[in-house]
């Protein structure tokens, strides 16, 4: 297989939108939940939903919410908005399956995409924020920390080549020193029988080859064999 040194890495996936927050339902057409004499009702914009409600009629409990542009959402609703538990299906073929608070992804959940890959991890505010593992339909992973939907502090790659990249993030770009491992022969070919070899990285990019104890050291102990 062919390695990935000297490539551009993979940006992570865009992140889904937030389906139904308060401050989106004039982009997405929503009105304001009315009271009704059932749980469930159409709207001549296309809104369908179908649930509890509480006493001012908004919607509260569970239910399930479909929007005209095609997304679907299924869980727990409190006082009009998408809180707690729930499930989306995007028209456009992703879902998020998790937790949300006042109707955005916050806490805990997984986005599939339609494409491949996926991140599991913490939100905040419809964003990636904390701790979380992006996983890319090339093979590829990186896990690490979020800040506010982009990388920071560290982080390790694990490439589908088996190489392996721990650097620290700064708005989303790697920066100051990092260390690269693989087990790639000289014709970057993987096999678990080579020796692993080490580089150092400046600002993500690939410098001189370094001992392992020198990699351990700029990767704050961590091991290839842990890792990858």
């Amino acid at each position: 297989m062919a390695s990935t040194a000297g490539k551009s890495r993979e940006a992570p996936p865009p992140s889904s939108p937030a389906p139904l927050s308060s401050a989106s339902q004039e982009s997405f057409g929503l009105p304001t939940p009315r009271p009704a004499e059932e749980s469930k009702w159409k709207l001549n914009h296309g809104l369908v939903y179908d649930g509890e409600t509480n006493e001012s009629g908004e919607w509260h409990g569970r239910g399930a919410l479909k929007v005209a542009n095609g997304d679907f959402y299924e869980g727990t609703f409190v006082d009009g908005e998408l809180e707690g538990e729930g499930y989306v299906r995007y028209a456009r073929g992703s879902t998020y399956e998790g937790q949300f608070v006042a109707g955005l992804q916050e806490g805990v959940g997984t986005l599939k995409y339609k494409e491949g890959g996926s991140y599991e991890g913490e939100w905040k505010a419809g964003r990636r924020h904390g701790q979380g593992t992006s996983y890319y339909a090339s093979g590829n992973t990186f896990e690490g920390e979020y800040e506010a939907g982009k990388r920071v502090n560290l982080g390790t790659w694990r490439y589908a080549d088996g190489t392996v990249e721990v650097n620290f993030y700064q708005n989303d770009q790697a920066v100051g020193e990092g260390v690269r491992w693989n087990q790639l022969d000289k014709n970057n070919v993987w096999d678990e029988s080579n020796e692993w070899r080490a580089w150092k990285l400046m600002d993500g990019r690939k410098g001189d080859e370094i001992s392992l104890d020198e990699a351990r050291t700029i990767a704050q102990g961590e091991e290839p064999y842990l890792i990858s």
